[in-house]
């Protein structure tokens, strides 16, 4: 990738190097990844949010893989680059998100999300600065009390607990919210069964509500982490099907292929403008359930704001202004897009869904000058066709390039462009006698087959030469004796003392 001037890797730091340089030890290793195409995605998406996270299970060396991950304009997750170090720890995260700031410049997101381990956003804030909105993934949050639950040893106890923190972390009122928190505090602790548990989510959770509670990430468009949990899952199930990977180069290689598939999928989705998501089937459900709402527990408030009543609550849908802007997720059938309208349920402020209440309130109560349909905005198909090809691996190009596309990258975007576009019969006439004269170039070359297949037998090629090996890498974590183990070793040693005395 180097010769041709393409070279995905942004920082390398072998075992056995010296690291001082960087604040690294001589046997720790670093690797980080980032491709063109990747370097594109982040400079667009990135200053929406940033979702950072690790999976494990991709070599034998213990070297976690560490990805940042953007949210496209589909709302599908896409990575913009990798790391794979020996260990974790905020050094290693500066020297990640600085190898990412030297290839594209800083990076200013509203929105920043990890699992509960500070080493990330402290290495961020570092390298690109403080961000608005610090979130941690309501998955990890959840998992964290459950675990800890088991400090309240009454089940009946843990059950109201357990409710009662659900009730707390979703709460979208930041005054009920607060009353709620004092609450709850003041109630674990006066009891003796739930006081344990109340003293570490006192000291955990507590003191930094604004980075797990709902009322704090209204309008964010981000809960959890799982754009990640999905692309981890798919790595490892997809790309390397459910096998514990031993060697590095079969890890990376599978994050290469992986990085190809998304700029195709990318390029389909813009080309045929058809859009696959988990976001669009969450709204083709709502509008199923739209209907099943009784037209007499609407209440018009004002010009556009309306009041629906429900069993649990009532919720409050308000109309936005105009949206002109390039939307990809929306309904059709409702003629609106998520920019289109808010409700207060937790649906659309926390999760971004069009949610049912929206679907009723724009069917009953849409003015004839709002009922046109949405203009649909299409940016230059051309300009973007060019700028996906533009960033295609280096594994898609001809080593001849003509100018800076290649012969290959040229037939992909010809057949792009067939199916984009109506042709009259001239041009039609006009591609088929230029496509033949293509053709006839390589029926002229059948005769010299037997020439290249004597030249690559005469090759200077040593096939019998053993290939260089790759270096043997080594895990830096220590190895814990688990109790098993232990109870082995004890049991040997016994074993030779009753041996010895027995002879």
């Amino acid at each position: 990738m180097k010769n041709n001037g393409e070279n995905c890797i942004v920082f390398f730091k072998d075992q056995g190097q010296p690291g001082n340089d960087y604040g690294l030890k001589d046997e720790d290793f670093v690797l980080i990844i980032m491709t063109d195409f990747q370097k594109e995605i982040i400079t667009k998406y990135g200053k929406d949010k940033i979702c950072v996270d690790e999976t494990h299970g991709l070599n034998s060396y213990d070297f976690n893989l560490y990805s940042v991950l953007v949210v496209g304009e589909h709302k599908n997750g896409i990575t913009v680059a990798f790391c794979f170090p020996n260990k974790s720890s905020e050094d290693v995260f500066r020297i990640y998100f600085s190898a990412i700031k030297n290839a594209v410049g800083i990076i200013e997101t509203t929105t920043f999300m990890t699992d509960d381990a500070p080493a990330f956003y402290n290495a961020w804030s570092y390298v690109m600065g403080t961000v608005k909105n610090v979130l941690l993934c309501a998955w990890h949050v959840t998992r964290n009390w459950h675990q800890n639950l088991n400090k309240i040893k009454n089940p009946e106890k843990r059950k109201i607990v357990n409710k009662a923190l659900k009730a707390v972390k979703e709460e979208l009122c930041l005054e009920t919210f607060s009353k709620l928190m004092k609450q709850f505090i003041q109630e674990l602790l006066n009891d003796s069964d739930t006081c344990e548990f109340g003293k570490y989510f006192q000291q955990n959770y507590a003191k930094r509500p604004e980075k797990w509670a709902y009322c704090y990430r209204k309008g964010l468009g981000i809960n959890t982490n799982m754009y990640l949990e999905s692309l981890h899952k798919k790595i490892k199930y997809h790309y390397f099907e459910g096998k514990h990977v031993k060697g590095l180069d079969i890890a990376i290689d599978g994050l290469l292929k992986l990085v190809r598939d998304l700029i195709f999928q990318r390029l389909i989705k813009i080309t045929k403008r058809t859009i696959s998501s988990d976001k669009l089937s969450k709204i083709v459900n709502s509008h199923r359930l739209g209907p099943e709402i009784q037209s007499n527990k609407i209440e018009k408030l004002a010009d556009n704001e309306w009041k629906i009543e429900s069993n649990h609550s009532n919720y409050i849908i308000c109309k936005k202004e105009e949206c002109h802007r390039l939307c990809n997720i929306k309904c059709t059938a409702c003629k609106i897009c998520i920019h289109s309208y808010t409700c207060s349920c937790v649906d659309n402020l926390i999760r971004e869904n069009i949610f049912k209440h929206i679907h009723k309130v724009a069917k009953m109560f849409l003015n004839d000058t709002h009922n046109e349909e949405i203009q649909e905005i299409y940016v230059n198909q051309n300009d973007i066709l060019k700028e996906t090809f533009d960033v295609l691996p280096c594994s898609s190009k001809s080593a001849n390039n003509d100018g800076h596309e290649s012969k290959k990258r040229k037939i992909e975007s010809i057949l792009a462009l067939i199916d984009e576009y109506e042709l009259t019969l001239v041009e039609e006439s006009k591609i088929h006698r230029n496509l033949d004269s293509i053709l006839n170039i390589f029926y002229n070359k059948k005769e010299h087959n037997s020439k290249k297949v004597k030249m690559m037998e005469s090759s200077t090629i040593n096939i019998k030469k053993k290939i260089e090996k790759q270096p043997g890498y080594f895990s830096t974590e220590r190895k814990r004796c688990t109790k098993l183990v232990h109870s082995k070793i004890q049991l040997l040693k016994k074993l030779t003392i009753l041996k010895k005395d027995y002879c």
